[in-house]
């Protein structure tokens, strides 16, 4: 049975994904840090699912998806170290 990717859409965020980036950047960097957190954990349980659903190849990339998360994440930890002594 196919699955129904349908349900992945946020129709309030498609509608300007530039607006949703900008937002995102701006947030204080440990708030972009614990979002990045989230989405690796959420690729990771997608990931899961698609293995457990027999879909190795979208297993695979979700979890190298997730894993680049996780690099960008301890990159934003540097940028964080660096700026948290300049905030308010």
């Amino acid at each position: 049975m196919k699955s129904d990717c349908s349900k992945h859409i946020v129709p309030e965020y498609l509608s300007d994904l530039k607006k949703v980036a900008e937002d995102i950047c701006d947030m204080p960097y440990d708030k972009v840090i614990e979002f990045l957190e989230h989405a690796e954990r959420k690729l990771i349980r997608d990931a899961n699912n698609d293995r457990k659903g027999g879909r190795l190849k979208l297993w695979i990339l979700l979890t190298n998806s997730a894993f680049r998360i996780r690099e960008t994440t301890r990159e934003f930890e540097k940028v964080w170290e660096v700026c948290k002594k300049h905030m308010k």
